[in-house]
């Protein structure tokens, strides 16, 4: 405690012991969507399915520096997390758990989901290239309700061999069985993620 304080006899208190309103902190956002194979879906016949709505997860970093109003040992304990909305006010945004973390260490943890983040896909159309090959129609909407520009990753994970044929933003590999699209959500918005897959199963 860098401060004096004093505790009555048979008092309990709560005790500020570190505060800092400049800590650089890194926000993830993505968005995991059900692995894809070459037959099984909720596709049937010439019927599109209907879009499953998913939740995005938000992983947030900071580093426990001096230099951010901090560097000193922080205990095992939990995190409580705040945002503002569209009207600045302060909305639970989650909770986690931190590890005891030296000092000029990285601080890094996993919230349950985004509340104004959300994505709804679909697979739009199935067609049968050859006996163990099926070639699937993807689209998912990715919604924004923040009053901020947002990045979001979408993964997409795969059964068999799969190829991407045609896509409406870049993927990237992340392995042999999962793809990655990066993609920029302006604020109060949605922007919608193409993207066809051959499967071989």
């Amino acid at each position: 405690m860098k401060h004096p304080t004093t505790v009555a006899q048979e008092q309990m208190n709560r005790l500020l012991m570190l505060a800092s309103d400049k800590v650089p902190i890194t926000r993830d956002y993505s968005a995991r969507l059900p692995a894809l194979s070459a037959w099984d879906d909720r596709y049937f016949g010439g019927t599109a399915s209907p879009p499953q709505r998913g939740s995005v997860q938000v992983a947030l970093t900071f580093y426990n520096r001096e230099k951010s109003g901090l560097g000193v040992p922080l205990p095992q304990g939990a995190i409580r997390v705040y945002e503002p909305d569209r009207s600045r006010s302060l909305r639970y945004a989650g909770a986690a758990t931190v590890e005891n973390t030296p000092r000029d260490q990285k601080v890094q943890f996993t919230l349950a989901s985004a509340f104004d983040l959300f994505t709804e896909a679909r697979i739009v159309k199935k067609q049968r290239l050859s006996k163990h090959t099926v070639r699937k129609q993807v689209e998912v909407v990715l919604h924004n309700e923040k009053p901020i520009a947002t990045d979001l990753r979408v993964v997409q994970g795969f059964g068999g061999r799969w190829k991407v044929v045609r896509e409406s933003h870049r993927h990237v590999n992340l392995d042999a069985g999962t793809a990655q699209w990066r993609v920029s959500l302006p604020a109060s918005g949605k922007v919608t993620l193409g993207y066809t897959v051959d499967l071989t199963g």
